[in-house]
């Protein structure tokens, strides 16, 4: 494989991506790269290619969550171009708006693995490019996403926006696709890009295949070198843990969508109950097994979610001022670093 294209990495060797075992540490020098992304837009690919086969399972091939924890991957033989020559890790997460988990419980977890383990310094958000309207709840999420990294240019991670199944996309459709990239740039991810900067240094794209992965990489690898003198606070997603969640940019709108899914899982169960008490449906043993199954399936998850809601009330809403001294340290740092 030529190094020559990828100028911001160093390969020493076969590139592969090794999960890390239980305890095991990071090197001290070393890239985080975060993943973050709904459901299915393929991030679990992302890791799956740099193997250059399927052997490894991670993505499963389907549009269900595999990830269910924060997985962390060494990727073998790959490092930042010197001076830094840092190891790069990819860390896998359980999908956006996946149906056994809260995006409040992602956050929180994740937030509880950043502390134990470390910050990472480039983000990126998947999104499917095959999506051909962007829904209510991705609206949301991309907003979410903001309030976790914060304003560009600003803090310690860099964003980017990784948009996926550009191999799946016919010949005769790709003037749409380019088209609703056009738009997505223009009208959402802008938002979490920057106004004031270019949005195409910062959408990069995943064709599906180890080259592509690595390309990726590199180029978000080079946006953060750009970047990276500057980038010395720390973002929110580190700042507001704990009983500070509630005063978050990101907070509100996470319980707001949480709101949601306790609502829609309850219409849900009622939903089955009208279905089981059907006349004819106990006749029918195969359908009464099938929805049985699936109201043991919601009414878990809603007591999952209905936890996670009353972890979120139970935080305290207004936390003590500071000191006039705290007030005054908080100012200058916010005017000057």
């Amino acid at each position: 494989m030529s190094t020559s294209e990828y100028s911001h990495l160093k390969i020493s060797g076969p590139v592969s991506a090794r999960r890390l075992e239980k305890g095991e540490k990071f090197i001290k020098r070393r890239r985080l790269i975060l993943l973050l992304g709904l459901t299915g837009t393929g991030k679990s690919s992302f890791i799956e290619r740099l193997s250059g086969d399927t052997t490894h399972d991670i993505s499963g091939n389907s549009l269900d969550s595999v990830t269910q924890d924060i997985v962390p991957y060494e990727v073998t033989n790959l490092r930042d171009a010197p001076p830094l020559s840092e190891q790069v890790y990819l860390i896998d997460t359980p999908g956006v708006c996946d149906t056994q988990l809260s995006e409040l419980r992602l956050v929180t977890s994740l937030q509880a693995w950043i502390k134990t383990a470390s910050l990472p310094t480039v983000v990126l958000y998947f999104h499917r490019i095959t999506d051909k309207r962007l829904c209510g709840s991705q609206r949301k999420i991309l907003n979410i996403i903001r309030g976790l990294v914060g304003e560009p240019k600003t803090y310690k991670t860099w964003t980017g926006i990784v948009t996926t199944m550009w191999d799946m996309v016919p010949e005769h459709q790709l003037a749409a696709a380019e088209e609703r990239l056009r738009c997505l740039k223009e009208n959402h991810f802008k938002n979490i890009c920057g106004m004031d900067v270019r949005v195409d240094d910062n959408v990069l794209r995943f064709y599906n295949t180890k080259e592509s992965t690595l390309q990726v990489i590199n180029d978000a690898v080079r946006c953060w070198s750009y970047a990276g003198v500057i980038l010395v606070r720390d973002p929110p997603l580190q700042r507001f843990q704990g009983d500070k969640l509630r005063q978050s940019p990101f907070g509100p709108p996470l319980f707001e969508l949480l709101q949601e899914r306790i609502e829609g899982l309850e219409q849900r169960i009622q939903m089955l109950n009208e279905d089981l008490a059907q006349e004819g449906t106990l006749d029918n043993p195969e359908l009464t097994n099938i929805l049985i199954q699936d109201k043991v399936s919601a009414q878990q998850v809603l007591e999952e979610m209905k936890r996670d809601r009353e972890a979120y009330l139970s935080l305290a809403e207004n936390l003590p001022k500071p000191s006039t001294g705290r007030r005054i340290t908080n100012y200058l740092k916010n005017k000057f670093i």
